[in-house]
């Protein structure tokens, strides 16, 4: 005979796997479970009519008298199916829950309860027995609806003795679909619809003014909800943000109209959601894991000025002391991103414990001793800020084990921001490469940043007129056989005059695609005028006139 308590802790385990399991085919499950040691509940478990110690697992019900299925298991491991429905239920479907549980006769205690003894055990009953019988309650269309919400299941578990949040559970997808906005920061009324779910980037462009960080921003919002975690409003109560995004190839719309709870929250998509504005330079000093919902929204730096991100440094700290394997996976991703960073080291010979970066050039040679972050160009505090602040933020609430598996959609306004082109080109392409599991949704004022995007890549183009407002326009444009100056020239960025204002008027204009080649063209030339006469010339050109 099993102890009670091990009993307990193996039911739970098993029934929180069946959660999970369905929770990743979009369906629900949920369950409460008690032990119950004497006489609380109005029925007798085996025919001596005695009482036992047993385990209770309620489904669908949030106490004794709103429950309608318990399963009982007692410290023989004997396992009973209870229910409490209204008896005229019993009487039409009898036959058929026999028949499901191919039980021995059932057992009957009162006008309400009936108790049957099953000849499977709990992980049986869930894959074999508990479907039919559920389509059964849900034909009737009894009370048998999920009255535990998300919330009121999660603060179960949270009391539970037996459960820890997973760390292996994380969702293997999410991406944006569809955006519908209406009186939201200019824009009237615009949408954007059937977006690929499998598009790894999606870029803005358009003119300075014309509304690519009102887009961005509506975003972020309709992901996010209508107030951010300080109670701030981000959406009017006069607006309303439609989004539709997939997550785990299950189509999802929150719609903003109201302030009621959706699907969005109760799901937790804040917790996949990171967002960036302009203002990126600047890392908290004292952020800890306790105080990250209090202390930085994940919306407030796409919709203030003066924002602090999340402290990389403290948490380089922390991992290089208590999680050294997440410390090289994180240097590990900065010089991925920072070809000419060296390493990264934790500084403890002061008594304030400094972060040191240490670059070289490009033969390989270290071109410093260690400087401190203010020290860093902006380029590379802008990187390892801003790519600091998402792991830090995103690894919180997730809780993976390898950084690569962290999922989400990250919203950066003007993305290449301080970045030399070199940068703009490798900083996409190896986001890409590095967080497959994440969405980048991005403005940009550069064609450099699409030589890094792949080929999944959505293009989508912000207007402004006074009478229609801000709009979104998807272009249909295969980029990645372009030159930047097609880029340019493109309706993705409408540049249309490309030749500089210094030429002077007696020149031609080159016409070579990289500067290799005007190099060459220049030595070439030399190298025909040492070696051609006047008059050669002359009838060369004679011949190429023909």
């Amino acid at each position: 005979m099993t102890s009670l308590n091990d009993i307990h802790r193996h039911v739970f385990d098993l029934l929180l796997e069946h959660h999970f399991s369905e929770k990743q085919a979009g369906r629900e499950f949920y369950f409460l479970t008690e032990i119950s040691h004497s006489e609380p509940l109005s029925y007798s478990i085996n025919p001596e009519n005695q009482y036992e110690e047993v385990v209770v697992v309620r489904l669908l019900g949030r106490d004794s008298y709103n429950t309608r299925l318990s399963l009982l298991i007692n410290s023989k491991e004997d396992l009973y199916v209870f229910g409490n429905n209204p008896q005229s239920f019993y009487d039409k479907y009898m036959d058929s829950i026999v028949s499901i549980l191919s039980s021995n006769t059932p057992l009957k205690y009162g006008e309400q309860e009936y108790t049957f003894k099953i000849n499977n055990n709990l992980q049986d009953f869930l894959a074999r027995d508990w479907p039919p019988i559920k389509a059964l309650f849900q034909a009737e269309k009894t009370d048998l609806d999920f009255i535990i919400t998300q919330q009121e299941f999660e603060n179960y578990l949270a009391k539970s003795p037996f459960y820890s949040p997973p760390t292996n559970f994380v969702k293997k997808k999410l991406a944006l679909t569809s955006l519908e906005v209406r009186n939201f920061r200019g824009i009237k009324h615009t949408s954007i619809t059937n977006l690929p779910n499998n598009a790894r980037w999606i870029f803005l462009t358009g003119e300075n003014g014309f509304g690519k960080t009102s887009v961005l921003q509506a975003i972020a919002a309709g992901l996010h909800g209508r107030y951010d975690a300080m109670g701030n409003e981000l959406i009017p109560s006069s607006a309303t943000i439609e989004v539709t995004y997939y997550i785990d190839d299950i189509s999802t719309v929150t719609n903003r109209s109201s302030s009621s709870p959706t699907y969005a929250e109760q799901h937790r998509v804040t917790d996949h959601l990171a967002t960036y504005g302009s203002s990126r330079l600047q890392i908290s000093a004292y952020t800890t894991k306790e105080s990250l919902e209090k202390q930085s929204a994940p919306t407030y730096s796409l919709f203030n000025t003066n924002a602090v991100l999340l402290d990389i440094e403290q948490l380089l700290k922390d991992t290089n002391a208590y999680r050294p394997d997440e410390f090289r996976q994180i240097v590990n991703i900065f010089k991925s991103l920072l070809p000419n960073l060296e390493k990264i080291e934790i500084d403890s010979t002061t008594k304030a414990i400094q972060v040191k970066y240490f670059e070289k050039d490009d033969e390989g040679k270290l071109v410093n001793d260690g400087v401190t972050f203010t020290q860093l160009a902006a380029g590379y505090r802008n990187i390892i800020a801003m790519i600091g602040d998402m792991i830090y933020r995103l690894s919180t609430k997730q809780g993976v084990t390898n950084l690569s598996d962290l999922v989400g959609v990250v919203i950066i306004d003007e993305l290449e921001l301080h970045l030399h082109p070199k940068f703009q080109k490798l900083f996409v392409h190896k986001l890409t490469e590095l967080f497959p599991s994440i969405q980048f949704i991005a403005s940009t004022h550069s064609p450099i940043p699409l030589l890094g995007a792949p080929c999944d890549t959505v293009l989508l183009h912000v207007k402004r007129s006074e009478q229609q407002g801000i709009e979104i326009e998807k272009l249909d444009i295969d980029f990645s056989i372009l030159t930047p100056n097609a880029i340019l020239t493109s309706p993705i960025f409408g540049f249309q005059e490309l030749i500089p204002e210094s030429k002077p008027n007696n020149e031609m204009i080159r016409s070579e695609q990289t500067y290799q080649e005007v190099l060459f063209n220049d030595q070439l030339e030399k190298q025909i005028d040492q070696y051609l006469t006047e008059e050669n010339k002359q009838e060369l050109l004679s011949l190429l006139k023909k």
